[in-house]
């Protein structure tokens, strides 16, 4: 049989905490709505006060969590919360303020080094000579095989590194994946990429192919700019540079060049009615996509923005710098910034056309000697001519 003094004990402890979470709750409606009124009154002076009644709302969701514990309850320790958050907002503004130094100190001490650097680089890449001292040096490996179509073309007169980037491109997966067939033909003719960063964050890349086949432009560009600012609705959630704005080139195709587009069958322009015309080509996924400039207003080209700016952070960091490391297989990349999950659902939407990888005509490998020779040939008729 059950005590009724127990009984009664138990139900007045459960009714003094539900007092007590009740009562909790109304403070903290009580400052949610000051913290609205201070708002809207503009008295947002204070740093600690300016993060909204949002982050009232999560201290006191937080405390209800909590409603077995009555000392979190107090009023004390709800400062020392709200002294913590803004522990926390100076700690965002120092982080900020270091990576805006770093930022230039990459850019007055470390790239005009970068700069020579790639200069040296393109020229070797195209043809120029090299000196002693450029080619002696110790290595980690100690036997280096040559493929023969590419020694046969040295042996006749051919310099440089015949389609060095295209070779980078189809060195790796991720990279070889973005490119059909109709784009390696375009980078067969890529004398170099270059990129810098941007004195209010972000960077800017340089695709430098010279005078070409496919389109007029001799250079294409892509900008990633942004701020290394704390927001003021996002204090607490500062994470490095934020990008806000991309720009791109739009790319002047010669006729019948464009690998972006493919034209309509005879069928298909024909099905096509007068009260709803459409051109006779329509666009498909290419790497060149990537130099267009998204539509902020649609929601699949916020999705390929960031996207693009995986990519594009993906040539910067590790394209541009370890360009022969990847010709040769000892490196990959993947973009940092998009996960398996995210990285698979945007395969469709996004700028990867190729994400199933099918393994590519062997001619257009780096380094084939038949297609070499083909091309050799080429040369040497218009050397004669």
């Amino acid at each position: 049989m059950t005590d009724p003094r127990t009984t009664d004990a138990v139900t007045s402890f459960a009714a003094m905490e539900e007092m007590k979470l009740a009562e909790a709750k109304r403070k903290a409606s009580e400052v949610i709505y000051r913290a609205a009124a201070n708002r809207s009154a503009g008295r947002l002076t204070d740093i600690g006060e300016y993060q909204t009644g949002l982050h009232y709302n999560n201290i006191s969701k937080f405390l209800a969590k909590f409603h077995e514990r009555p000392s979190l309850l107090l009023p004390q320790i709800q400062k020392n919360l709200k002294a913590l958050l803004k522990i926390e907002l100076q700690r965002a503004a120092l982080e900020c303020e270091f990576q805006k130094d770093l930022q230039l100190l990459k850019i007055e001490s470390l790239q005009p080094s970068l700069e020579r650097i790639a200069k040296r680089r393109e020229e070797i890449v195209n043809e120029a000579d090299i000196t002693n001292e450029e080619f002696h040096f110790k290595t980690y490996k100690t036997n280096c095989t040559v493929d023969a179509g590419l020694l046969v073309d040295y042996l006749r007169g051919i310099k440089g590194v015949p389609y060095f980037w295209r070779g980078v491109f189809n060195s790796s997966k991720f990279l070889s994946d973005l490119c059909s067939d109709r784009d390696m033909l375009v980078l067969e003719q890529l004398k170099d990429i270059r990129s810098k960063p941007l004195r209010t964050g972000g960077f800017k890349i340089e695709f430098h192919f010279g005078l070409n086949s496919f389109f007029v432009d001799e250079i294409l560009s892509k900008s990633f700019e942004g701020t290394y600012n704390v927001e003021r609705d996002r204090p607490y959630k500062f994470g490095g540079w934020s990008n806000d704005f991309i720009s791109g080139s739009d790319i002047r195709w010669r006729k019948g060049m464009d690998p972006t587009t493919t034209r309509r069958s005879k069928i298909q322009t024909a099905t096509l009615s007068e009260d709803n015309p459409h051109p006779k080509s329509t666009k498909i996924e290419s790497f060149f996509n990537f130099f267009a400039k998204p539509d902020e207003t649609s929601h699949i080209d916020l999705l390929r923005a960031e996207t693009q700016y995986a990519v594009g952070s993906c040539i910067y960091k590790k394209v541009v710098p370890y360009a022969i490391l990847l010709l040769l297989g000892e490196m990959d990349v993947t973009p940092e910034s998009l996960g398996k999950n995210l990285y698979e659902s945007k395969k469709s939407i996004a700028l990867p056309p190729r994400i199933l990888s099918r393994k590519r005509k062997t001619n257009y490998e780096f380094g084939n000697p038949c297609k070499m020779n083909k091309e050799l040939t080429v040369v040497e008729n218009i050397r004669n001519k």
